[in-house]
């Protein structure tokens, strides 16, 4: 699935190309749901919210102990990408598969360089709550904390900071 576009027009039309040249996406208006041929497609398929535990199992929203009081993320599932650059055009294409130039996009690898299956971000700003730091609704966030403060905080919920790589690959989706 991919995008074409002159980033040196900013009134050039952004064009989908590949497989994602006839799909469409609707906003919700009013009452109405929205709807987007993309709910079908990987990786946008497998984007799922969740819960994580403290034991770091995953508790998805379909299930029935899913609770957005409790540590509430949304899990990602692994990608690759391409950019080409052509003259004035620039093209940005996404696959659930390694292509020809494609390359897992950097969020999914580890420390060590092997690929992760999935990547979590919170669904919502951390916060203070019951004693520790979590992703909750309802919730004032995390503030009025220095960064070596927060990062306290994330790393003793078993959490890390969101990343610049983070970042990229929701910008690619």
């Amino acid at each position: 699935y991919g995008i074409q576009y002159t980033p040196s027009d900013i009134s050039s039309n952004v064009s989908r190309i590949c497989d994602a040249e006839n799909l469409e996406y609707r906003q919700q208006v009013g009452e109405h749901i929205a709807f987007s041929d993309f709910d079908n497609c990987y990786p946008w398929s497998e984007i799922k919210e969740c819960n994580i535990l403290s034991n770091g199992s995953v508790v998805y929203a379909e299930d029935k102990d899913f609770s957005r009081e409790y540590n509430t993320f949304i899990e990602i599932p692994a990608f690759y990408f391409k950019r080409t650059v052509s003259g004035d055009t620039e093209e940005w294409m996404i696959s659930g598969y390694k292509h020809e130039g494609f390359e897992i996009e950097p969020w999914f690898l580890d420390e060590n360089g092997n690929v992760l299956n999935h990547r979590y971000i919170a669904k919502y700003e951390g916060c203070d709550w019951r004693n520790g730091f979590v992703s909750t609704t309802g919730q004032i966030p995390y503030r009025n904390r220095t960064i070596d403060e927060i990062k306290v905080g994330c790393n003793c919920a078993g959490f890390d900071m969101c990343s610049i790589c983070a970042y990229l690959a929701i910008q690619h989706l």
